[in-house]
């Protein structure tokens, strides 16, 4: 460490409040490659609401260069709501997204995640065998809120948001997931694990980013995610912080102040929910939850007609 930087930090030992020569010593530790250092002292600044012109764009191309996209986007995006040129750091962050094919005239980019898309599902509730008191519930908690939204809106609730239904596997949860979206008469995005993860990093919370954004774009919309328990596994029972950082990124999807979730509603499906990141049950989240049973005899019935 050299002698400016050890001179800046008695400084600051002595005025801990001086906010110019705290940038000072995040600039001197990013110039001398000690990242983690500067990124500290840009933090202190930005959660004290000082010299966001000089900080958020730094902060923000350190957390990418360090793995940890999550905060660079949210840099990047408070930067931009104060009108701050951020183009370095939103250059940084679009070189992350996925290539992706074009159509047979090489015209146009497809979406990644267009193919998992429906704009007008093709089954609704009288095409699921039994299950009625899980249909009912449904229609309360998650059909009737966007139908009759402004009925809603005056006693303070709002259509959108999470629903965990839950069950051993081959129940019928993703198929009641596609007929509530018909039900709504809504768009329909199957968001498929195999479709995020990658072995790039910051790569996956990319892709789920690009997930989320295209569901926005399309909203009011249903947004369904299969294996919760293996995109959201608890933090707690990690033993890497590979997935951490995915976590991290759906938590700000769901709830981050630059989003508005009120047109969408994210269903999610698991076998295992005692291994689902707790944060993710909290208010707000997924905390609406749906146990879907096997098929009694009478559904077993409607089913095989």
């Amino acid at each position: 460490m050299n002698e400016q930087i050890k001179s800046l930090e008695e400084a600051l030992q002595l005025s801990p409040d001086n906010h110019i020569l705290r940038l000072m010593l995040a600039q001197v530790y990013q110039e001398s490659s000690y990242p983690q250092e500067a990124l500290k002292h840009y933090g202190i600044l930005l959660e004290k609401g000082e010299q966001h012109d000089k900080a958020l764009v730094p902060a923000g191309l350190i957390a990418f260069e360090t793995g940890d996209i999550t905060l660079a986007r949210q840099y990047l995006s408070i930067a931009q709501k104060l009108n701050i040129d951020a183009k370095s750091l939103e250059d940084k962050l679009d070189s992350l997204k996925v290539k992706v094919p074009v159509n047979s005239d090489e015209s146009s980019p497809t979406n990644t995640f267009a193919d998992d898309l429906e704009i007008e599902p093709s089954i609704d509730f009288s095409n699921v065998g039994g299950l009625e008191d899980v249909k009912k519930l449904i229609e309360r908690l998650i059909i009737m809120p966007f139908k009759r939204s402004e009925l809603y809106a005056k006693y303070g609730k709002k259509a959108g948001g999470g629903v965990l239904m839950y069950g051993p596997p081959g129940c019928g949860k993703t198929m009641l997931a596609r007929a509530t979206a018909g039900e709504c008469k809504l768009p329909f995005l199957n968001i498929k694990i195999v479709n995020i993860l990658s072995k790039w990093i910051g790569e996956s919370e990319n892709n789920l980013h690009e997930a989320f954004k295209l569901a926005r774009e399309k909203a009011p919309c249903v947004v369904f995610i299969d294996e919760l328990d293996a995109l959201a596994f608890s933090r707690q029972k990690q033993s890497t912080n590979y997935m951490r950082g995915l976590v991290d990124q759906l938590l700000q999807e769901l709830d981050s102040i630059v989003s508005d979730n009120n047109d969408l509603l994210i269903i999610a499906a698991t076998n295992a929910p005692w291994d689902i990141d707790d944060a993710m049950l909290r208010p707000g989240r997924f905390d609406r939850r749906i146990f879907v049973p096997p098929p009694d005899e009478t559904a077993r019935r409607a089913i095989l007609r």
